[in-house]
């Protein structure tokens, strides 16, 4: 079984991909942890070098998930004025390899739309942050207080996704004057199965 604090985080980045036409899906991860490291990326940090999930509290229910509580940014080594770029890949394993998907999101200035109401992310998870909270992942020790809400953990995907399948999440921070990227970029992958429900 999952482990109930790492739910979330699964479902917003399969957010990002997935599409109201289709057939619907479930997903189910490899293992308990869910997150895994990128072994093809070392020096990057994982998932939980970013976010603290210890107060963050959430119960599996007929199909969907509720969620209550807080999340904390740990993300070091970041400025609140750094301009923090994200990149997400989805992988189905075919012919016995990893083989890319249409299904890639590029978001080159995330905090400039982490709140937006116009993205898919916002409409799942970000109105659902208090408004005081609103600050970019950068902003180290901040805390995201959340309403209480439910998620339906299906997926929509236009092709067929039945199988094998990872998704691959990178991050990282600039600095605006330099355009250098800081040392610390986040990497963590997804592996698991999509079941077709209908």
């Amino acid at each position: 079984m999952f482990n109930q604090h790492n739910y979330l985080l699964i479902i917003i980045p399969f957010v990002l991909f997935t599409s109201a036409n289709g057939a619907r899906y479930e997903f189910v991860a490899d293992n308990d942890q869910v997150y895994e490291e990128c072994r093809d990326m070392p020096g990057t940090m994982g998932v939980h070098g970013a976010f603290d999930f210890t107060d963050l509290h959430m119960e599996y229910r007929d199909g969907s998930i509720h969620v209550y509580g807080n999340s904390t940014n740990i993300y070091k080594g970041t400025q609140p004025t750094d301009i923090v770029q994200l990149l997400g890949e989805l992988y189905k394993f075919q012919q016995g390899d990893w083989q890319p998907t249409p299904f890639t999101i590029w978001v080159k200035d995330f905090c400039a739309v982490q709140f937006n109401p116009t993205t898919p992310w916002y409409q799942f998870w970000g109105r659902h942050v208090h408004k005081a909270d609103r600050k970019c992942v950068n902003v180290y020790g901040q805390t995201y207080h959340h309403d209480e809400f439910t998620v339906d953990i299906g997926f929509d995907f236009p092709i067929n996704m039945e199988g094998r399948s990872k998704l691959k999440v990178r991050a990282w921070a600039v600095d605006p004057k330099t355009m250098q990227r800081r040392p610390n970029e986040i990497c963590f992958q997804i592996v698991g199965s999509f079941y077709k429900v209908k």
